[in-house]
């Protein structure tokens, strides 16, 4: 009986393991920008891809259009497909218009036969600009604040 159980259990830890196995990120692929969990407050989105190795992906963009309890994934733009020459590549796109809400960056590595091998993800959450009271912050003269208000908005418009 002992034995049996032990099996069971043995069984059991090799299926969950290898389901799990199948349902990791790759460790070639890096979604530099926009950070996972971060928060943005622009209209425009920059999603970009640090690829370190030959290789075929697919990156999707979906927007939540359901509670969070609940998610709905809705494609803002689905399977764009970019494929690496070499062992050091990044993928660039800029999403212009974006609305205010949660977005999923989704990055497919696919293998030979098609298929993705692994799915790499990036949470996102975008808001409203901020009023003119709330860019007080950016009202200094100093060289340093000015030259990081120019950055940001020369990147992500006014």
């Amino acid at each position: 009986m002992r034995k049996i159980v032990a099996l069971i259990v043995m069984a059991a830890m090799l299926l969950v393991n290898t389901s799990f196995a199948f349902a990791a990120a790759d460790p070639y692929i890096t979604i530099v920008n926009p950070a996972n969990e971060t928060t943005i407050t622009s209209g425009n989105l920059l999603v970009s891809v640090k690829i370190s190795k030959k290789a075929t992906v697919k990156v999707s963009l979906y927007k939540n259009t359901g509670t969070d309890a609940a998610p709905a994934w809705q494609a803002v733009f689905a399977n764009d497909s970019f494929t690496t020459k070499s062992n050091l590549s990044f993928y660039t796109r800029k999403v212009e218009n974006v609305s205010s809400g949660k977005y999923r960056i989704k990055v497919d590595t696919i293998g030979s036969n098609g298929t993705a091998v692994y799915s790499t993800y990036s949470n996102v959450t975008v808001k409203e600009k901020a009023g003119a009271d709330e860019k007080a912050v950016f009202n200094s003269n100093t060289g340093a604040a000015t030259f990081l208000q120019s950055l940001l908005q020369s990147i992500f418009g006014s």
